[in-house]
C-alpha cells in the first residue's frame, strides 16, 4: 500500500506488520510477543541506525486486543529517507526470517528483558497498573488468574520459545506493508488533470 504526506519532501515512513491474535484465552502469549517485539525493536535500531545510519526512530510495536478475540499485530515502523524504504523492509524481513530460523542467545535475550522488567517493576508498583490488569475480570476470569503469572510470562522466556513464536507470527504469507512518500511537487509546465 502506498501514500502520500505533503510534508517534509525527505521524509518518508515505511510500516510493515503480521497478524498475531487477541483475547484472554491466551494472555502469556501475547506477553512474549512483548519480549519478541522488543528484540526486533533492538535489532532494527541497530541495523536501521547503528549500521546504516538511515532513520532515527524505528520502532517495533506489539498489540494483543484483550477485549477481541483477533485483531492483534506486530508492527515494525521506520521513519526514513524516500530513497531507503526498500532497505527498511529488506532489513525488517531479514530480521523476522532470522528470528524464526536462527536461536536467540541468552545474552540477547537477556538484553531485551531487563528493560522489560525494569518498566515491569515501575509501573506494578501503583494502582492503575492492576486496575488495569483487572479491568473486564468480572466478565472474563481469565484475565484475573492471568494476573498472577505476569512476571514470568514477560521474564521467565526460555530462548527457544522465542523463535517458535516469530516462526509462527512473522510469516512473511501473512505480512502487510505500507509506505508514505512526499507527494511529488508539480514542475513548470505540468498541468493539472
Amino acid at each position: 500500500m502506498v501514500r502520500t504526506h505533503t510534508g517534509q519532501p525527505d521524509q518518508a515512513a515505511a510500516v510493515i506488520a503480521w497478524p498475531t491474535g487477541g483475547g484472554s484465552d491466551d494472555i502469556a502469549t501475547s506477553r512474549k510477543l512483548e519480549v519478541l517485539a522488543a528484540i526486533f525493536r533492538d535489532r532494527l535500531l541497530d541495523q536501521l541506525r547503528s549500521q546504516s545510519g538511515v532513520s532515527y526512530t524505528p520502532s517495533v510495536i506489539q498489540n494483543w486486543p484483550i477485549g477481541l478475540s483477533n485483531g492483534g499485530a506486530i508492527a515494525a515502523v521506520g521513519q526514513v529517507p524516500p530513497d531507503k524504504t526498500d532497505l527498511f523492509f529488506k532489513l525488517a524481513r531479514g530480521i523476522a526470517s532470522d528470528l524464526a530460523t536462527t536461536p536467540l542467545t541468552r545474552d540477547e535475550l537477556g538484553r531485551a528483558v531487563l528493560p522489560l522488567s525494569q518498566t515491569l517493576a515501575r509501573i506494578s508498583s501503583g494502582s492503575q497498573f492492576w486496575m488495569e490488569q483487572a479491568a473486564g475480570g468480572s466478565r472474563d476470569p481469565k484475565r484475573l488468574a492471568a494476573i498472577g503469572t505476569i512476571a514470568t510470562d514477560y521474564l521467565d522466556v526460555p530462548p527457544e520459545s522465542i523463535r517458535e513464536l516469530a516462526a509462527r507470527y512473522l510469516d512473511p504469507s501473512r505480512e502487510w506493508s505500507m509506505v508514505v512518500l512526499p507527494k511529488a511537487k508539480a514542475k513548470p509546465g505540468d498541468q493539472a488533470r
